[in-house]
């Protein structure tokens, strides 16, 4: 039983001291609103100062079922990391879009990584460097662990379409 507490604890301790804080809050200093920073949850968007135009463009915007119905099959190995601010105009249209299209999809959540940053493009604790984040959002595709295409701001065609064209089968590129 000893062992057993020893081992819980020290567990806990390596969270506690290596995890990151997520959903973490912080003011704007340009806006002086609340905007988050670091690992996020998609629901962490939901709520808050932040539903209001989350839930907007999510309820405005019209899924084209017709292009994602294409893909159905091809999402076993994708994987997707999202670079966003919660203060930036591009990242409060497309972000809620995006994430409805994924609930279309089926998209299983814990395949997802939703980074929120400063208008520095920093993400707190989070070393984003390696992924050369110029714009927000910056919406990542990866299959099997390689990256397969990004859209940067707003998408080149339609968000559906750009999405067919990197998580779409070899020959639909």
């Amino acid at each position: 039983m000893k062992r057993l507490f020893l081992l819980i604890l020290l567990i806990a301790s390596v969270s506690i001291t290596y995890g990151q804080e997520k959903n973490k809050i912080v003011t704007d200093p340009k806006k002086n609103k609340p905007m988050l920073v670091g690992s996020c949850s998609m629901n962490a968007i939901k709520k808050d100062s932040f539903k209001i135009w989350y839930d907007k463009e999510y309820i405005d915007y019209k899924v084209d079922t017709k292009t994602l119905d294409q893909l159905k099959g091809q999402w076993r190995d994708v994987t997707i990391t999202i670079v966003m601010g919660t203060w930036c105009g591009d990242s409060r249209r497309e972000v809620p879009r995006f994430y409805k299209i994924l609930e279309y999809a089926k998209f299983k959540k814990k395949r997802m990584k939703v980074i929120c940053v400063d208008r520095e493009k920093k993400a707190a604790d989070i070393d984003i460097s390696q992924l050369n984040i110029q714009y927000v959002p910056t919406i990542i595709i990866y299959r099997g662990g390689a990256e397969m295409g990004r859209i940067i701001e707003s998408p080149k065609e339609t968000l559906e379409k750009d999405l067919s064209r990197f998580v779409g089968l070899a020959e639909n590129k």
